[in-house]
């Protein structure tokens, strides 16, 4: 482990094994001093089980985290027993508190599985099957999966060390006071929606300082925002933008997916959201209506709809046989019920292929304006961080908002 450490290849770590044994106040376990000390630059993020002795002797202290979930330096996860807001801690997820300076552990919490909802893992063998179980072991890598989630939407800029500072800022509290004890919880859970982290509601602005230091020492900064102002599009579209500045491709993907979510506008080209609007099909209710309505009956199970349009390129095109190429991915729920949420999206899946062939295909002509190459189901824990990032949320909503024209997102 020290190596792997040491080779620095990993900026994304968890570690879900260490001694069965309680941390002491007075006592530095040489796996919590050998792990804080490689971790203390900032340049790797390591998330660490606490244990599963919650339930142990609480007077001589053994429901304490174990070691070296106590590194001041590492992100220490505890266990819910739910997914839903009336969480609490699981009752085998150990306590706080830490150890000096780090007295606040564990640090987060999210969920880990419990007799009443378990956390369901993929089993190997010949056959695909689930196992049912519960641990910190699995809440640890829940929450690296999240810290691996925002480091792909925003890019390498953003430091291990800020991912970690996001995910405790966003740490949400139980519905139930009695629940929400520091000693039980930390900071909070992670939320299980990544835009909970990475976006900002209305009237909130979370910026983040990074690197804010140089040679000479800290870097003050003063930023004045009581000054507001309005500025019509029309005049905006007169101002002439700045040559000295500009957007790589991957920073304008960022910025067309923060742009979608905030103000509820498609992240794909103009031409083709007017495909899909215009697109004949048989029968009273339009294309995008009968997506809606597919979407509908796949309920919670399905999470996302993932479109993979001209591998990630934003592309202006004209004519119907200057063809835009879709892929789709139907994304379910792993955690819940995942047999009837796979049969949901398989269903899906189906469906959408009958109706873009409906809508776009011929015998006589072929496709025409869109060319559905592939709709597939995919579990959430199957799709890769890279995949994922190549992809965009399709969402109707964002093409419902008609109070002003559609405004055309940045292309490159």
């Amino acid at each position: 482990m020290e190596e792997v450490l040491l080779s620095r290849q990993y900026q994304f770590m968890n570690l879900s094994l260490g001694p069965d044994r309680s941390i002491e106040d007075d006592d530095v376990h040489a796996w919590t001093a050998v792990i804080d000390s490689l971790l203390s630059d900032g340049e790797t993020l390591l998330t660490v089980a606490v244990g599963n002795n919650g339930e142990r002797d609480q007077a001589l202290g053994f429901n304490r985290v174990q070691v070296p979930a106590d590194c001041v330096n590492a992100l220490a996860v505890g266990a819910s027993n739910r997914t839903d807001k009336n969480w609490s801690r699981a009752s085998y997820s150990a306590r706080g508190p830490g150890r000096n300076p780090g007295r606040r552990k564990p640090d987060v919490m999210a969920f880990g599985g419990s007799a009443k909802e378990y956390f369901h893992v993929a089993v190997p063998g010949a056959r695909p099957e689930l196992s049912a179980t519960m641990g910190t072991s699995f809440a640890a890598p829940y929450v690296l999966r999240t810290a691996v989630g925002i480091r792909a939407v925003l890019g390498e800029a953003v430091v291990p060390l800020t991912v970690k500072a996001l995910i405790v800022h966003a740490a949400e509290s139980p519905e139930l006071e009695a629940s929400a004890d520091p000693l039980d919880i930390g900071w909070g859970r992670v939320p299980q929606d990544l835009n909970d982290i990475i976006m900002c509601g209305d009237g909130v602005a979370r910026i983040i300082y990074q690197g804010c230091q140089s040679a000479e020492g800290p870097i003050a900064l003063e930023l004045i925002a009581t000054d507001k102002q309005q500025i019509s599009k029309p005049v905006l579209f007169e101002m002439d933008p700045r040559q000295d500045i500009w957007l790589d491709g991957r920073g304008a993907v960022i910025l067309q997916r923060w742009l979608a979510a905030r103000y509820h506008r498609a992240a794909f080209p103009e031409a083709f959201e007017d495909r899909l609007r215009a697109a004949n099909i048989p029968g009273k209710r339009t294309l995008l209506k009968k997506l809606e309505n597919i979407l509908a009956v796949g309920g919670e199970h399905i999470r996302a709809l993932l479109f993979d349009l001209d591998d990630g390129k934003d592309v202006e095109r004209d004519s119907p046989s200057d063809l835009y190429q879709l892929g789709i991915i139907v994304l379910y729920d792993s955690l819940q019920d995942e047999p009837t949420a796979a049969a949901a999206a398989t269903k899906a899946a189906e469906e959408l292929e009958e109706l873009f062939d409906a809508a776009f295909h011929s015998l006589d002509a072929g496709w025409q304006n869109i060319c559905l190459k592939y709709c597939d189901p995919i579990s959430d824990s199957a799709i890769t961080v890279a995949e994922r990032e190549m992809l965009k949320q399709w969402r109707l909503e964002h093409m419902s908002v008609q109070d002003d024209s559609p405004q055309p997102m940045i292309t490159y």
